[in-house]
């Protein structure tokens, strides 16, 4: 049997490079137990080669920003992972299981209603939270940092916001200024020389303000709550500045609640957060799965290798007719490639084979945090079976179209006269993603 040995070579023209040149500048929003996803953002810069110019956030997004000023990624991680709300705050179980939740319509009375008793009791106490900053932060560290840092946070008693760089601090007080940053409401208001601070997200949640103002050109910003109307007008005038590059991350699957401080949760998290990153970077494609962007027609390259006859009964599977006395490339081109561009409304051919897989992947309830080559996903829908057990009209025409799909992957899967190879990006990509 003749095998055609397919080589890939290294995908070295990152398309990261369309984003920015390889100097950049983070900003942290806040958003609480959420915050772990920004180490996944970070984790991804540091296996891109970025270097970081500066660092600027608010609430957990100055905590984190301080670690990244630290350097040492591996630290912070430990440090996530051993925090549950109990090494953060004093408070009863029961007020936790509601603040650990996001406010919904459904939920905003009793959410509110806590903390109302809260401030009414002078809030949670935090001295456990205190004590977790003053041990793993280093000011010293942090103030001879070859990166900048930044945090933002509001005086309680006028409401005012402050955005504090790194030299505007007095010495010896950053540790106090980033428990400042992060003084969540319902929290014991946090006192600094007898002026008591709230926490920064009610000013400028996500402060590209701050690194606009230090004239850094490439910006990456990570958004893990909302916005606030400072934040949108920032936005809005970068949109129109061409000379600053502002790219933005945010978690494209949903994630837990301010509170939820879950160590089972957090390695969710940072997956997350490193492959939305790579994604942005452009590393990686797909929408719902996460699809390792590499120069080859996986789909091409198989149909090319089987044998004319097999081909024909392939294009059968779809009730497509296949034109004798033409070429595979042409029938490819012409016959296969347009019946999938109509289906998926995709033009080019890589868009077009990562959505006919990821409709099967979906279909088959594959996981969707975890990145895959289109090879792997070809492999893993020839494997698979159907999930989904409702019987609704809807659920089964989408089970007798998805059927003739996956027939035809696994037609031309099993006739196939080649063996390919994965890339040596693809493998390099997979072993850093398993160290995360």
């Amino acid at each position: 049997m003749k095998k055609i040995f397919i080589l890939i070579l290294l995908f070295i023209v990152l398309s990261s490079s369309l984003f920015f040149s390889k100097d950049i500048s983070l900003v942290l929003s806040g958003g609480g137990a959420k915050g772990v996803y920004q180490l996944g953002v970070w984790k991804a810069l540091i296996d891109n080669n970025y270097d970081i110019e500066g660092v600027y956030g608010t609430s957990v997004g100055a905590i984190n920003g301080a670690a990244i000023t630290m350097g040492d990624y591996e630290f912070a991680k430990n440090l996530w992972m051993s925090i549950d709300y109990k090494r953060l705050m004093e408070v009863e179980p029961k007020i936790i299981d509601i603040l650990k939740t996001d406010m919904t319509f459904e939920t905003m009375n009793d959410y509110f209603s806590v903390i109302w008793e809260l401030i009414t009791n002078n809030g949670i106490k935090i001295e456990p939270m205190i004590d977790l900053i003053y041990n793993s932060i280093n000011e010293e560290k942090i103030r001879n940092s070859k990166i900048d840092y930044g945090l933002v946070t509001v005086n309680y008693s006028n409401f005012e916001g402050q955005e504090l760089f790194i030299e505007d601090i007095p010495e010896g007080e950053l540790k106090d200024y980033i428990l400042a940053s992060s003084n969540f409401p319902g929290f014991q208001r946090y006192v600094i020389e007898e002026e008591k601070y709230i926490d920064g997200g009610f000013y400028s949640n996500v402060p590209v303000s701050m690194a606009v103002e230090r004239g850094r050109k490439n910006i990456l910003s990570v958004t893990i709550s909302l916005k606030t109307p400072r934040d949108i007008i920032t936005d809005i005038k970068l949109s129109f500045d061409k000379d600053i590059n502002h790219i933005q991350v945010s978690p494209s699957k949903e994630l837990g609640g301010f509170l939820d401080f879950d160590p089972e949760s957090y390695y969710e998290y940072i997956k997350l957060g490193y492959l939305d990153t790579q994604r942005v970077l452009g590393n990686l494609s797909g929408e719902d799965y996460f699809i390792i962007n590499e120069p080859y027609e996986y789909l091409k390259e198989i149909l090319l290798n089987i044998p004319e006859e097999k081909l024909k009964t392939a294009f059968s599977i779809l009730n497509l007719e296949y034109v004798d006395n033409a070429s595979p490339e042409y029938n490819y081109y012409r016959v296969l490639l347009p019946y999938f561009e109509k289906i998926t409304l995709k033009s080019s051919p890589s868009d077009v084979l990562n959505e006919i897989l990821e409709k099967l992947a979906d279909y088959l309830k594959l996981d969707d945090l975890s990145p895959y080559t289109r090879l792997d996903l070809i492999k893993e829908i020839s494997s698979g079976t159907w999930k989904n057990k409702e019987d609704s009209f809807i659920i089964m025409n989408k089970r007798i179209f998805y059927s003739d799909l996956m027939n035809f992957i696994n037609f031309i899967t099993e006739n196939c006269d080649c063996e390919i190879f994965p890339s040596e990006f693809s493998e390099d990509f997979k072993n850093k993603y398993k160290e995360l």
